[in-house]
């Protein structure tokens, strides 16, 4: 499972910001930021961002 501190890294090495991605993985910003700074736990969020294409895949794919 991929932690908090690179699911961070991987957010911005992929060309998203929380704002743009949190709505991709079905979350609103807010939440995605108490996940990442460890306020709340989701291990289906962090999954997602294991996962996570780059944004520029995402847009010429249609799902953005």
């Amino acid at each position: 499972m991929i932690t908090r501190k690179r699911a961070k890294v991987t957010i911005k090495e992929r060309g998203w910001s929380q704002r743009k991605v949190a709505p991709f993985l079905g979350v609103t910003h807010t939440h995605l930021n108490l996940v990442l700074n460890g306020k709340r736990e989701s291990r289906r969020l962090l999954a997602a961002i294991e996962a996570l294409p780059t944004y520029a895949d995402a847009v010429a794919a249609g799902t953005y």
